[in-house]
Parts: structure tokens; C-alpha cells; sequence
């Protein structure tokens, strides 16, 4: 065959891949949606706290642009350099908010448009092209498929999605920093690559603060295997360690530096703030045999076995390793720097996903490309699939978790099903009985509760969803939760009315939640500064038989030395933050004789 003949011959092979993983991705994408309107339209739930709170964003954000447009978006910058939950990932979704609406399927659809689909086909790109300079997969598209299911049906994707988390922007961005440092050597990068790079890595830290383990993780990766690489290519030549490592030293300083500009407020706030102490309550892992434990939980041993596999098996090839050892090294970086500080939640285990489910689909590959024949090779990709998809539906689909106990340790762990609630009757009560009570802008509400049957925030954006029905959505103090960091429930004390619980109701270990447990103690059993409320002959039922009670301030001063006494309690609980524990001198003035 001639050279014309040949290119005609490449050309339309490329062409008709080209159109496989179109047809693929649109399919896969389709269903996809179908199962994310089947799912969010069976729920019947109170979102609250991180269930409801981009969605609260995104929906004031995109009712302010409705009104002004020039006013929405002059919110974005301040936001970003102020807020930890910044407006940046909202505004993002604005097109989709303009075009979809803001109810809850219109939040989590336009979640998976503007951030998954793209995360998964540049996650899928990625791959592909890592893979097509590997020599020894000779395939047509398959490459790219196999990593589209591996990460489309990757549940970890989804369970933060579904529940309402916008993170998967900041995947995008890590995967896209992923393209760009691999294209060539690091040494052969020019500057404005580098800058650029710099700039997308400090973009996923606005994006979510907890980006910055992900971005440390890589920038000590890659500084570790281009040090190794310098040593091993000029020994003691230390002049021609110059090049490269001036650009290390502008990849790093520029993605703070980057950083620092864009968000300077919460820069120094992130630098300044011991997160492992304020944080500790929602650390239940006492040693790295637990972390690792919820790892293999969350992922299941049949990813974490194919990545480990998929790690060894992308070995090799040594001189193109590079990309693996990396990917290796951030994976662990992140995850022990993580771990640290707290557990990982449902989203946190985006900065490990990249990694985990590269490593995973090379696995896969090598196994494809072993298995010979057609019959047989379309077998094993059967199979494959069916794997991904169980490992999918037995966190989503109750039926498949119940047909198939014995394989649980297999697959992930992770359950969630759509949230469900069968006392949202009742929450209307309780609203309705202190809408009709006539409250003044000054007459508080405390919730002296923090459970996933109540808090202050499921009767606030119970309130808020009724568009107006009731008058008291502002009158909901904002509850103290977590003794060391939110400190003493001042609010309490300045409220009319306390509503509380039978039994408790904690989110976390209780230890950690002293200022629910032991203040809701001396109201209940009428202690100290309790004396000053009087329980009301109403109570309500909700889901698990929890009885809600409501107390009445009875006088409007409270015994100075009762106020001493339970500040003093927290101080001596937490001698180390004493000061979150003080009354301020004017509020213990007005409450007091």
C-alpha cells in the first residue's frame, strides 16, 4: 500500500474511533441523567448543613442575577477571598441555573453537566493519551472507554453529587494540570506552561480549600522524581540541576503566590488555623490501620487490588514510569496529610480518585490486551463492565446490596440511598406553632440539638422552602455545635425559646459536642442557669421516635453566678481554649442582675 493509501487508512480508523467514543460517551451520559432524575425525584428530605448549602448559594445566586446581573457578579471576587464556601464553583453553574431553574434536580443536573461529564471525558482523554504512548496496547478507542466506565460508574463520584457537594470542579482542574505536566518532560516545560499550571492548581484551592492536599501532594511528587531524575542522569553535575529546579521553585512559589493574591484573607486564615485541633471531633480513626480500613471501605478491595496491580504492572516500561511514580507519590502524600488532620468525607476522596482509578484502568488494559481472539476479548470487556456496574448499583440500589451480602468487601461499601424523611408533617407543626406564637425580631429561637433528626438548620431551611408561608425563618439562632470550634452557645441565652430533644441528639462522639450535651442537661433536669426555663405542655414526634420539648425563658436576667458556673465548666474542660468559653463583658452584662 502506498504512503497516500496508508494516511487514508489511518485517517478513517481515527475517524471511526473518534465516533465510537462519541456515540459511547453521549449513551453513557444519557443514562446517567436518567439515574440522577430517578433518584433525586424519590426523595422526600429537609436538606440541611452541607446537604443544602451550595444549593442555598446557587439558588439566592441565581435569583440576585435575575434581579442584577452586575450586583451577582460583584459578590463572586469578595466571596472568593472571604468565604471558606466561596461563590466561585456557583457562579460556574450560572448558565445551567439560568436555563434548568433552582429546584434540586435542576442543582444536581447542572452539578453533573458543568463539572462531572467534562471531568469524566478529560479523565478519559487523559488516560488515552497516556496509554497511546505505551507500545505494547495496540487498540482502537477501547483505551478511552474503559476509563469513561471506570470513572462514570465510579460511586465515589457520585454519593457527594447526589448529596449536594460541588467539588468535581476541582477534579476537573487536577486532571487538566495532570495533561499539561505530562505532555512532555518537565525539564523541556517553558515558563508560561508552568505559570499556567500554577495558576489552575491555586484555582482548586479557591475552588475548595481542601484542594491544597492534592496540590501538596503533586508539588512534592514532583519535585521528589525530578530530583531523582536529575541525580540519576548527571550524578554530582550540580550546574545542570539549575533548570529545572528554578522551575520547581516557580511552580511552587507561583501556585502560593497565585493563591495568596486571589484569596489573601483566607490564605492567612488557612495558614493560621490548626485545623487538626478545631477539627478533632470529626476524627474517629485512632491510628493509620483505621484510615486505611475506611479506605479499603469506601473503594473496595476489587478497585484497590486492580490500582495496586495497575501501579506495578505501569513499572514496566521504567523510562515511562514517570507519570506512575508521581501518581503514586501524590496519591499517598494526600491521603497521610489528610488523614492527620481528620476522617475523609464522601468528597475529600476526590484527591484520590485521579490516581486510584488511573492505576485501576491500566489493569484493566493490561488484561484486555492479554486476553486473545475477538470472541474472548469481547467477554472479558463484558465482564469488566458488569464488575463496574455492580460495584455502582450496590451503593445506590438497595435490591442489589441485599442479593449480594457475601460480596460486600469486594465492592465499596458506601451506601447511599435516597434520603427519605416521614416526619417533614411534624416539622411543619413545630414551625406553625411558633409562627402563630408572633415573634418579634428580637424573640430567638435556639435548637439545642445536632443530629440528623434535628438541628437548627433542618427547622431554618424548612422555614425558607415554604417561600414565605411563615414569618420566623430569622428567628432561628444559629446553634453551637462543635465545643472547640464554635465555643460557648451565647446565642442560647439571649434566645426566648429553647427547643431541645428525648433522647439528645449529637452528629458527632459527644465528647466533642459538650456545649449540646451538657447545656441541653441543665435545661432538661432544671440546673443552674436552666432554673430560668419552663417547659411548655407541647411536644412533637419525629422520625425514631424523637420527642421534641420546648422551654420558655421565664425573666429576662439570669444569676451571674450561674453564668459563671457554666462558663467556667467549658473552661476547665478546654483550659487550651479558654477564651471561645468567656462571656463578652457587655452581653454578660445585659443578661445578668
Amino acid at each position: 500500500m502506498n504512503a497516500n493509501g496508508e494516511l487514508k487508512k489511518i485517517f478513517f480508523i481515527s475517524m471511526a474511533t473518534v465516533r465510537l467514543e462519541l456515540i459511547v460517551t453521549t449513551a453513557v451520559f444519557a443514562v446517567l441523567l436518567y439515574f440522577i432524575f430517578d433518584f433525586i425525584s424519590q426523595e422526600r428530605f429537609v436538606y440541611f448543613w452541607d446537604f443544602a448549602n451550595y444549593w442555598s448559594r446557587y439558588r439566592d445566586f441565581n435569583e440576585l442575577f435575575f434581579e442584577s446581573p452586575l450586583r451577582a457578579l460583584g459578590k463572586v471576587i469578595p466571596s472568593v477571598r472571604h468565604d471558606e464556601y466561596n461563590l466561585f464553583p456557583v457562579a460556574l453553574l450560572l448558565p445551567a441555573g439560568i436555563t434548568l431553574g433552582n429546584s434540586r434536580i435542576s442543582f444536581v443536573v447542572a452539578n453533573a453537566l458543568l463539572f462531572n461529564f467534562p471531568t469524566i471525558v478529560l479523565f478519559a482523554y487523559f488516560f488515552k493519551s497516556r496509554i497511546s504512548k505505551e507500545r505494547e496496547f495496540s487498540t482502537t478507542g477501547l483505551e478511552y472507554i474503559v476509563a469513561l466506565f471506570c470513572m462514570a460508574l465510579a460511586p465515589q463520584l457520585w454519593v457527594p453529587v447526589l448529596c449536594g457537594y460541588l467539588g468535581t470542579g476541582g477534579l476537573f482542574l487536577a486532571i487538566a494540570v495532570l495533561i499539561l505536566y505530562s505532555r512532555k518532560s518537565f525539564s523541556d516545560q517553558n515558563y508560561w506552561s508552568i505559570l499556567y499550571m500554577a495558576f489552575l492548581l491555586s484555582l482548586m484551592v479557591v475552588f475548595r480549600r481542601w484542594y491544597a492536599y492534592w496540590v501538596v501532594g503533586f508539588l512534592v511528587s514532583i519535585t521528589i522524581v525530578n530530583i531523582l531524575f536529575l541525580v540519576n542522569t548527571y550524578r554530582i553535575n550540580f550546574k545542570e540541576y539549575m533548570p529545572t529546579m528554578v522551575k520547581l521553585f516557580l511552580f511552587g512559589g507561583a501556585s502560593a503566590g497565585f493563591f495568596i493574591c486571589l484569596a489573601t484573607p483566607q490564605a492567612i486564615r488557612m495558614l493560621t488555623t490548626d485545623y487538626g485541633d478545631i477539627y478533632s471531633g470529626y476524627k474517629y480513626a485512632t491510628s493509620f490501620t483505621d484510615t486505611l480500613q475506611d479506605l479499603n471501605a469506601h473503594f473496595g478491595l476489587l478497585t484497590l487490588a486492580s490500582a495496586a496491580l495497575g501501579f506495578l504492572f505501569s513499572l514496566k516500561n521504567i523510562k515511562r514510569s514517570q507519570t506512575a511514580i508521581i501518581l503514586f507519590l501524590q496519591f499517598w502524600l494526600s491521603f497521610i496529610l489528610f488523614t492527620r488532620t481528620q476522617d475523609m468525607g464522601y468528597h475529600h476522596y476526590y484527591i484520590l480518585l485521579p490516581s486510584l482509578l488511573y492505576f485501576s484502568c491500566y489493569f484493566w488494559m493490561v488484561l484486555l490486551t492479554i486476553v486473545s481472539g475477538k470472541l474472548a476479548s469481547s467477554l472479558a470487556f463484558v465482564i469488566l463492565f458488569c464488575l463496574l456496574l455492580l460495584n455502582f448499583t450496590i451503593v445506590f440500589v438497595p435490591p442489589v446490596a441485599d442479593v449480594l451480602p457475601k460480596f460486600d468487601s469486594a465492592f465499596s461499601q458506601l451506601r447511599h440511598y435516597p434520603m427519605k424523611r416521614h416526619d417533614i408533617g411534624e416539622i411543619h407543626n413545630i414551625l406553625e406553632y411558633f409562627d402563630e406564637q408572633e415573634l418579634s425580631e428580637v424573640d430567638k429561637v435556639y435548637v439545642l440539638a445536632s443530629g440528623l433528626i434535628l438541628n437548627d438548620d433542618i427547622l431554618r431551611k424548612g422555614c425558607e422552602a415554604e417561600n414565605g408561608k411563615y414569618a420566623i425563618c430569622d428567628c432561628f439562632a444559629t446553634t453551637a455545635h462543635v465545643d472547640k470550634r464554635d465555643g460557648l452557645p451565647v446565642e442560647l441565652f439571649q434566645s426566648k425559646y429553647i427547643v431541645t430533644t428525648e433522647p439528645a441528639q449529637f452528629h458527632l462522639d459527644p465528647k466533642d459536642q459538650q456545649v449540646i450535651g451538657i447545656v441541653r442537661d441543665m435545661v432538661v433536669h432544671q440546673e443552674g442557669f436552666g432554673k430560668n426555663y419552663r417547659k411548655l405542655k407541647i411536644e412533637f414526634t419525629l422520625d425514631e421516635n424523637v420527642d421534641v420539648l420546648i422551654y420558655q425563658k421565664i425573666g429576662e436576667k439570669f444569676s451571674e453566678d450561674d453564668l459563671q458556673d457554666i462558663s467556667d465548666r467549658f473552661v476547665r474542660l478546654y483550659p487550651a481554649h479558654s477564651g471561645k468559653f468567656l462571656f463578652p463583658s457587655d452581653i454578660f452584662d445585659q443578661l445578668t442582675d
